[in-house]
């Protein structure tokens, strides 16, 4: 039996693609991999299309936050309900056909191609005609992601590339999710999986304070005024959370307050590396693990400056 050298997956028999990461198998001819993809794809259309309401909870007006029935008229009223549960006080909400397909677009559609600012278009459908607040929240972060992966994906150097409408827009709708989040309640973000997903978010907030100091800079010499006058303004978007997930921002942030001699605010950022849960609870490559030695290294030599 073959197996996929890509994610190590078992594939059947004659199988030109893995049906687990969708990567051609090797030994797959280019004519096989063209016709494998185009049937692919047609399956990828084909799903899409057939997406259609259903007389069911997740497509009815009434379903509120955490799927709590809003329908006074119905049995469930106040109660939470599964996607599959059906009754007679049903109202179609066409938002919600909008929001299944574009959750749909956001899982399948890098495998077969489809450009990530078609998925972003569906998204911002389902939020305009309405949809609850926590599908609105996912909605937002899939936008953050799929606009971010899409600017990243242009090749531009880093300015170029900070200055994106699309990049600007990514960080936009992933902080408008951090704020349904807290002001909502959901705990969303205090949930690994997702926690991982502000990553991103961590990673532009580093990048554009970085480019900042050099903006603000003169010659040479870089503003670490600048840059931590950007990011105290983003840190505490953060807060209501258990620990930060913004470990970049907050490593950098640390820095720049010790090469200003702001020796109390750089204590605090490294310790809250290093006091943080885990955004990457894999951390494969070792980049995590690295931030908190670094942060460990830091208020050591600080606290021996006190020693001096």
């Amino acid at each position: 039996m073959p197996f996929c050298t890509t994610c190590g997956a078992c594939a059947d028999d004659g199988a030109n693609f893995c049906t687990k990461c969708g990567r051609p198998l090797q030994g797959a001819s280019p004519a096989q991999n063209n016709r494998e993809q185009t049937r692919e794809k047609a399956w990828f259309e084909e799903q899409l299309r057939g997406l259609e309401p259903k007389v069911t909870c997740a497509y009815c007006l009434h379903r509120r936050p955490k799927n709590v029935c809003g329908s006074e008229q119905s049995p469930r009223y106040g109660v939470t309900v599964k996607h599959e549960d059906q009754c007679n006080s049903f109202v179609n909400n066409p938002a919600q056909l909008h929001f299944i397909r574009a959750m749909f677009m956001d899982e399948f559609g890098n495998k077969f191609g489809l450009d990530p600012r078609q998925t972003v278009a569906e998204f911002r459908k389902a939020i305009e005609a309405g949809i609850p607040k926590d599908d609105e929240l996912r909605a937002r972060l899939c936008i953050g992601k799929n606009l971010d992966g899409w600017a990243r994906s242009v090749g531009l150097e880093v300015r170029k590339w900070l200055a994106l409408a699309e990049t600007e827009q990514a960080l936009s709708e992933m902080e408008q999710a951090l704020e349904i989040d807290r002001d909502g309640g959901f705990g969303f973000f205090s949930e690994p999986k997702n926690r991982y997903q502000l990553r991103r978010l961590d990673n532009l907030y580093a990048a554009k304070g970085a480019m900042i100091s050099i903006e603000k800079g003169h010659g040479d010499v870089t503003s670490d005024a600048a840059a931590v006058e950007y990011w105290d303004s983003k840190l505490p978007r953060c807060a209501y959370l258990p620990s930060t997930p913004l470990l970049v921002t907050m490593s950098d942030a640390g820095f720049s307050y010790s090469r200003m001699g702001m020796r109390e605010r750089a204590i605090q950022c490294f310790q809250s590396v290093l006091t943080a849960a885990p955004v990457d609870p894999f951390d494969e490559d070792g980049f995590e693990a690295g931030l908190r030695q670094k942060a460990k290294t830091c208020l050591r030599f600080l606290y021996e400056q006190d020693e001096q």
